[in-house]
């Protein structure tokens, strides 16, 4: 409705969990380097964590765009079913059809699925989203799904990711052994207050538009209340923007933003404090779980390929947009060529009819000059025969 008003070509924060926008913040950047390191050292269990809304789910699908192609990947969106439905939906998810009902079965057939993609040079990784709604005993036969395994090496990379919940869940007794096999875990924080206004900024330039349409007074108001979570942040712009384009403001203020959040029934305060507890009660040991200075050298690496990418990316993008720039004068050159094209036929048709219009007009001049030549030729007749 507004993308118009403010020449965007897209809703710049639409809540779909969409790649293009994907915003490599710090928090961001680390997570992926430590999904990236995890499965591709094979490393076994992963565990990826974050407050609703942190960003995990747009997180979960850059890394699955940054795979290669050997990856053969599962990603489970709903794991809160008994866990005989859920190996079944897993071999599914695979591709592995699958009659059976009996547990032994299953695993037969997917042991015998990882040892043809073990052969073929397949790395296989199964990403179980929102997996805090999972029971110990689903993640229990989780963790048995790492004992297929060869003499070498694992045959499956898991991914668990979900909220807070998870690692609470995982830290009970039950779960030890779970546990102990998580090589690498990251807890996603929120976004700070400068990220937060350069992440608006970030996907203001995605969408296409005008990226001055939020004032910088805002930057502080919209940081107040979302605490740096991006799905608030995209609620917060997302209401504003409407609003702004329902009251014809080219430019976001603060009372504006002010005004949608009271729309929006935000509980500011439960906001705040729940980031408060999650910056406070989170550690650094709780943020990351590697050993070794060899892995951390490796995550350091990773990191350093990402950011090469992602400049690589906003080059090609930057340069698509400029591409873009020129295929819209293009596109209105030829919109004008159109257009004069039509006009020119319409002259076009206007002579021809006007020839047609002399020609007839040249066939009664004819039929008029043989009819007086006749006359002529009648009147010397006369005057033959007049003595």
């Amino acid at each position: 409705m507004y993308t118009d008003f403010y020449q965007f070509r897209e809703k710049p924060f639409d809540q779909t969990p969409d790649i293009r926008f994907f915003y490599q913040s710090s928090v961001h950047k680390r997570a992926l380097a430590y999904l990236i390191y995890g499965l591709t050292d094979k490393k076994g269990f992963i565990t990826i964590s974050g407050e609703i809304g942190a960003g995990k789910t747009t997180l979960i699908r850059q890394l699955m765009n940054s795979l290669n192609k050997n990856a053969v990947v599962a990603h489970i969106t709903n794991p809160k079913l008994p866990p005989v439905e859920l190996l079944q939906m897993i071999l599914h998810d695979f591709g592995i059809e699958n009659q059976y009902r009996s547990k032994v079965k299953i695993l037969n057939e997917f042991n015998r699925f990882l040892l043809e993609q073990y052969a073929c040079g397949k790395d296989v990784m199964l990403i179980i989203d929102e997996a805090q709604v999972m029971d110990v005993d689903t993640l229990e036969e989780i963790r048995l799904l790492s004992n297929l395994e060869t003499e070498k090496e694992k045959l499956i990379q898991i991914v668990l990711a979900g909220q807070p919940e998870l690692r609470n869940k995982l830290n009970v007794p039950e779960l030890k052994q779970l546990r102990q096999r998580i090589a690498v875990g990251y807890h996603i924080l929120p976004l700070n207050a400068e990220e937060t206004w350069k992440y608006i900024k970030h996907r203001l330039h995605v969408a296409g538009g005008r990226n001055d349409c939020f004032a910088e007074e805002t930057r502080g108001q919209i940081y107040k209340f979302s605490m740096g979570t991006p799905r608030l942040i995209n609620m917060i712009c997302d209401a504003a923007l409407l609003a702004g384009y329902v009251e014809e403001k080219r430019i976001i203020d603060n009372n504006l933003i002010s005004d949608v959040v009271e729309e929006l029934d935000l509980d500011v305060e439960r906001v705040k404090l729940k980031a408060s507890e999650r910056r406070e009660g989170v550690t650094g040991d709780d943020c990351v779980k590697i050993t070794g200075k060899e892995e951390a050298r490796r995550i350091d690496e990773i990191e350093k390929e990402l950011n090469q990418i992602s400049q690589k990316v906003k080059w090609l993008y930057d340069r698509r947009i400029r591409e873009t720039g020129w295929e819209k004068v293009l596109l209105a050159k030829e919109k004008e060529i159109k257009r004069l094209k039509h006009i020119l036929y319409k002259k076009e048709q206007e002579i021809i009819e006007r020839e047609k219009g002399l020609v007839l007009k040249e066939g009664n001049i004819k039929a008029k000059e043989e009819e007086l030549l006749k006359l002529q030729q009648k009147l010397e007749t006369f005057r033959i025969h007049i003595p």
